[in-house]
């Protein structure tokens, strides 16, 4: 009976540090993919503030261009007379 008792423990035992060693393996990869995430998560915030910023500059572009358009307008601009040169 002492026999089959300490069999038991040993597997006990055994399975113990199985069940240890792989926690710290989890441990590490979780550790690991936090760290990719928050990396992850600062290079998606860099685009989204460098998309912010390119959509203000083309929205200030398209104010420029209309402001361009409108003064072309109202002065009858944008029309050239022929190059006498060509």
């Amino acid at each position: 009976r002492q026999a089959l008792l300490r069999e038991e423990l040993a597997e006990l035992q055994s399975q113990a540090q199985r069940t240890e060693a792989a926690r710290g393996r989890l441990e590490r990869r979780n550790s690991d993919l936090l760290g990719k995430v928050d990396s992850h998560r600062k290079q998606l915030e860099q685009k989204e503030a460098d998309y912010s910023q390119l959509s203000s500059q083309l929205q200030a572009r398209d104010g420029q261009v209309k402001r361009c358009e409108d003064g072309k307008v109202s002065t009858g601009g944008g029309k050239r007379p022929p190059n006498p040169q060509m």
